[in-house]
């Protein structure tokens, strides 16, 4: 794959079309990570805002920002970058998720 033109993105409503697709893809083999996104996709990138700030986490989440991997309109990949790991992180998870 020509490399030319990838980069990390900060999620953004323009690509919604294309992370649905996504979502539902995995959801078709019974992952359900991305099923707050395909309710309500602003809820889901407020939500990705809110963990990015570290406002307003779950008692078992921690401060991350998500970027996605995109060459164009279209999504390759998303990673979790984490600030700080918590019990659970620190054995199976990291600093970075993808």
């Amino acid at each position: 794959m020509n490399a030319e033109n990838i980069k990390l993105i900060e999620p953004t409503a323009e690509l919604k079309a294309e992370f649905l697709m996504t979502a539902e893809d995995f959801a078709a083999d019974g992952d359900e990570r991305f099923k707050s996104a395909t309710e309500n996709f602003p809820a889901y990138l407020g939500r990705l805002a809110n963990f990015a700030r570290g406002e307003n986490l779950p008692p078992d989440r921690v401060q991350q920002n998500t970027f996605w991997l995109a060459k164009g309109d279209r999504i390759l990949g998303e990673a979790n970058l984490r600030h700080r790991l918590n019990p659970a992180l620190e054995t199976e998870g990291g600093h970075i998720g993808y």
